[in-house]
């Protein structure tokens, strides 16, 4: 290499580099405008879906006292009035929003539908069966919360096939407890009809209402966008609705757009390298921080199982070992054994539950995957060992588990 040769290429240099230099910063200020203009938007769609999540909490309490003070009007005029729910008969804040009323008095004892099975009942009996896991929930909250709030009353839901539905018991008056199944298609399109009056469509944005499969129940309006803004789980008794706020893409324009591809022009093959590298590894930071989101999402979920089952049998020990129950003397041999496979079932979900949370600390803190204790042991009795433990979160629902045992010998298994 001659010393022109040399000359130029320091020449080169000399211009290349302070221009690439200017073309960083521009590009520096660029992306700062970028991501304030991107923060502002997110924030302010947030902030839309925590007022609309809040609108319909309200709607949905009006609706609720509503409906509360017809049914006690009806079933004031007698128990058999409420049959008006599957007859034509009801006042017309009841029509086709209740799909079925349940009535008992002060002592638990149920008072409509009357627990006589006749063909007159059948539509109610049928429905009532639908909901009885649900009932049996809300009634057991509501006996554990004071009068003021036994008033206000509780929600709970059950799962048919078209969807989640909702239910919700209170004490009126006389001390008579009231539920009420909550018709899905007519709630869901009130609450259509209210979000189309109270939100205005917007030609960029729009506003969805979907289902726990994704459904889109309603939306302001119809372009197709995957630009998702914000998404927000309702409150309850809705959380299993979610809000989502999309937007069509659209490119900001800058200030500094002409600028930069004057300054990098010269110094193009550079700038197209380096954003290359940076693409590559926000790729794969955004790769491994998706993969840990997910992890944590599925934890998350796995953690309710033991959780629950911890809780309900604390409480099952907590009424074994009640005053009342103490009174009467010493646990019988019976309720001994029972508190001793209470205990047992704890201590082993405990070991389980800390199992998990090590797993997932492990996988946080680095590139590790999730630590498998494999064990021999019996398919068949780790089978039924679960459905036993799982009977009382289950209650009667337990019935409808079906399963053929054919797998007796020993293998490497992980239990959890």
């Amino acid at each position: 290499m001659n010393q022109r040769h040399k000359l130029a290429y320091l020449l080169t240099a000399l211009v290349a580099l302070p221009i690439f230099a200017l073309g960083l910063i521009g590009l520096h200020a660029l992306n700062n405008d970028l991501k304030t203009y991107q923060f502002q938007v997110i924030k302010e769609a947030n902030s839309e879906l925590e007022s609309i999540d809040k609108i319909l909490k309200a709607y949905l309490d009006n609706y609720k006292n509503e409906f509360k003070k017809n049914i006690e009007i009806v079933h004031s005029e007698g128990p058999w009035a409420l049959r008006c729910t599957f007859q034509d008969t009801c006042p017309q804040t009841l029509k086709n929003h209740i799909s079925l009323i349940v009535s008992f008095d002060a002592s638990g004892e149920q008072i409509y539908p009357p627990r006589e099975t006749t063909a007159q009942l059948f539509l109610e009996m049928g429905k009532l069966r639908t909901i009885s896991a649900s009932l049996f929930t809300a009634k057991t909250s509501l006996s554990e919360l004071t009068t003021q709030k036994q008033k206000e009353g509780v929600w709970s839901n059950y799962v048919t096939p078209e969807g989640h539905n909702l239910l919700h018991c209170w004490l009126g008056d006389k001390n008579i407890n009231y539920c009420a199944a909550i018709d899905r298609t007519a709630l869901i399109e009130k609450i259509k009809n209210y979000l189309s009056k109270v939100l205005s469509s917007h030609p960029t944005t729009q506003i969805r209402l979907t289902n726990a499969a994704d459904k889109i129940l309603w939306q302001s309006n119809h372009f197709q966008s995957n630009h998702i803004l914000s998404k927000k789980q309702l409150s309850a008794p809705l959380y299993f609705w979610r809000l989502e706020k999309r937007q069509k893409e659209t490119t900001k324009p800058s200030k500094y757009l002409l600028t930069i591809l004057a300054l990098t022009l010269p110094s193009a093959s550079l700038i197209i390298f380096l954003a290359y590298t940076l693409f590559r590894d926000q790729k794969k930071v955004l790769a491994e921080a998706n993969d840990r989101a997910n992890f944590a999402a599925s934890v998350s979920h796995e953690l309710r199982t033991p959780l629950t089952n911890l809780q309900l049998y604390a409480d099952l020990i907590r009424n074994k070992m009640s005053p009342c129950n103490l009174k009467k003397g010493q646990l019988s041999d019976h309720e001994t054994k029972e508190v001793a496979k209470y205990t047992e079932i704890i201590a082993s979900e405990t070991t389980r539950l800390s199992e998990m949370v090590n797993n997932a600390l492990t996988i946080t803190r680095g590139n590790h995957p999730a630590i498998r204790q494999k064990i021999k042991a019996i398919p068949d009795h780790i089978i039924e060992e679960t459905v036993s433990r799982l009977s009382p979160l289950l209650g009667k629902q337990v019935d409808k588990i079906s399963f053929v045992l054919q797998t007796p010998n020993e293998v490497e298994i992980d239990r959890s």
